[in-house]
């Protein structure tokens, strides 16, 4: 009788641990802390996962999609803007002294007079003239087409880092602030060179970066 109970209990310890091996638990005293053999790890919460994937699925969103615009492009791009930003000056100084004819007139119309002089007055007109030319061509193009002439015939378009398309205090700041700023710098022309994502000075201020279209 005692052989079969002997056996079976071998039995038993056979299946719970392989033979020559024991294992002892030592219960915790009374208010001592238990320890574990591995390192405390820090939880993260649920807004930090969501956080990490969401940027770990932008970075291959854009590793994957986007194909960024070479600094030769860039610069061919930069280069119509710069021609035809050119001509439009020429125009509006052709076009300021009919303008400065035409405020003239509705002056003398109403009795009234600019207190400053004629040469003052043209230098008004030549100013706002050429801030709505510069909203009309290259701001309201870059918030609400993600281009420009330049980077239309260049096959180039602009994109945010936040959202797809660029608001319009965006796209003001970066190319009317921004973008005359890092063409001043050297190294607005240096950085497309050596950045992953070929941006310059400007689009790392203001948030954006430059694809083939």
């Amino acid at each position: 009788m005692s052989d079969k109970k002997g056996s079976s209990s071998n039995k038993l310890g056979s299946t719970c641990m392989p033979e020559g091996r024991t294992s002892i638990v030592k219960k915790p005293v009374h208010g001592e802390k238990l320890i574990l053999d591995e390192p405390s790890v820090k939880t993260k919460t649920r807004t930090e996962h969501y956080q990490e994937l969401s940027k770990n699925d932008k970075v291959k969103d854009e590793e994957d999609f986007y194909d960024f615009s070479s600094p030769i492009q860039r610069a061919l791009g930069l280069a119509i803007d710069a021609a035809f930003l050119f001509g439009l000056y020429k125009l509006i100084l052709k076009l300021s002294s009919v303008e400065v004819k035409i405020i003239n007139y509705f002056l003398d119309k109403y009795k009234l007079q600019f207190m400053f002089g004629e040469a003052a007055l043209l230098k008004v007109v030549l100013v706002a003239s050429c801030g709505f030319a510069l909203i009309l061509a290259v701001v309201i193009p870059a918030a609400f087409f993600n281009s420009s002439l330049g980077k239309k015939l260049t096959k180039q378009r602009i994109r945010g880092d936040e959202k797809y398309t660029l608001s319009i205090s965006q796209a003001f700041c970066r190319e009317l602030i921004w973008k005359p700023l890092s063409i001043a710098c050297v190294i607005g022309f240096v950085l497309p060179f050596f950045d992953k994502k070929k941006k310059s000075l400007h689009d790392k201020i203001s948030g954006t970066f430059i694809i083939k279209d």
